[in-house]
């Protein structure tokens, strides 16, 4: 039995964390990327970065979380830890780091109204929050940090944490 094998398969480009830290601060180069994917592991992680305009991906390893999902919110560039697609309807972090600075910013920010209440269960070194708003829940991966604590707070939405 002969098994394909596709050769035209290329590893992905490998970059260094000097030049993800000035990708995500260039807004030309921001904004060509679609998506991050980040793997923690033992205080580092593999960045795993999508284009809106090509099809080879690019990696960097580098610490976690460090600066970098705080830049990815300010440059709009959407982000997930850990896979997506483990129960509930997923959203990016930054979708839900940029509700929480709304609702911070503007009391009636409408985003930040309808939710209702915040689940954060860690794991490991990342966690899941379940996001319970009008129309249902919706569930994002990303970092555990006090920073989004301190975001939730200052938002004035209700969250509880679980070990």
């Amino acid at each position: 039995m002969l098994v394909a094998c596709n050769s035209s398969a290329k590893p992905p480009e490998e970059i260094d964390a000097a030049t993800l830290h000035h990708l995500l601060k260039t807004h030309d180069e921001a904004h060509r990327i679609e998506e991050i994917r980040i793997s923690p592991a033992h205080g580092k992680a593999r960045y795993d970065i999508m284009w809106k305009d090509r099809q080879k991906h690019t990696e960097a390893i580098a610490e976690f979380p460090g600066t970098f999902t705080d830049e990815m919110v300010a440059a709009g560039v959407l982000y997930a830890v850990g896979p997506r697609d483990e129960g509930g309807h997923s959203i990016s972090m930054t979708q839900f780091r940029e509700t929480l600075q709304c609702g911070a910013r503007e009391p009636r920010c409408n985003d930040a109204i309808a939710i209702s209440a915040v689940k954060i269960v860690k794991l490991d070194e990342r966690a899941r929050y379940e996001v319970t708003r009008t129309g249902g829940t919706d569930v994002a991966y990303g970092e555990y940090t006090g920073r989004i604590v301190d975001e939730l707070r200052a938002s004035g939405i209700v969250f509880t944490e679980s070990p």
